[in-house]
């Protein structure tokens, strides 16, 4: 009997010590996938990490830290180093980072909206009468014209809040 439960003991150990091996593969070469949110991409993470501290190899926050920093994709580069700069890493708590990076990726998300919406042309209808026809394209120069001005004050806005925030980072 007392051979058998030594066996099953020791095959049982075998099994975990290969999921510990696999986990800790899955955990090494972990990346952001290129369509995924923060969210996405930290719930992926916390399913690997908690599977692995069950098995018996947890997992220190700052480690987390570093490799959720590490895992990030080159379009992030600005705002990793940022946060490598700015903030002492061992001390870090991942509901911070995760809140600072949910908050980069939300301000990316309106970036990108209105690079998309910033140029819209106005339709029109040809009518047969000349006269019409310069006072509408009259109108439609106004108000194009009208629309890029405000497209170029909102970029420049956008421009004096992003260096803001820079100065602020760095002081």
């Amino acid at each position: 009997m007392w051979d058998r439960l030594t066996l099953i003991y020791d095959v049982t150990e075998q099994v975990q010590e290969s999921k510990v091996n696999a986990l800790v593969t899955q955990y090494e070469a972990f990346k952001m996938k290129k369509d995924e949110s923060i969210n996405q991409m930290f719930d992926r993470l916390t399913e690997i990490t908690n599977v692995m501290e069950s098995l018996g190899k947890p997992i220190s926050n700052s480690e987390l830290v570093r490799k959720i920093l590490r895992s990030l994709p080159k379009t992030w580069e600005a705002k990793k180093t940022a946060i490598e700069e700015a903030k002492d890493l061992t001390s870090l708590s991942l509901q911070q980072l995760l809140g600072s990076l949910v908050a980069y990726e939300n301000e990316n998300k309106v970036a990108e909206n209105k690079k998309t919406n910033a140029v819209a042309f106005k339709g029109s209808v040809e009518s047969s009468d000349e006269s019409e026809d310069e006072s509408s394209s009259d109108s439609e120069d106004e108000d194009l014209n009208g629309y890029l001005c405000g497209c170029f004050l909102s970029t420049y806005r956008l421009i004096l809040r992003i260096d803001r925030n820079c100065v602020e980072i760095l002081y």
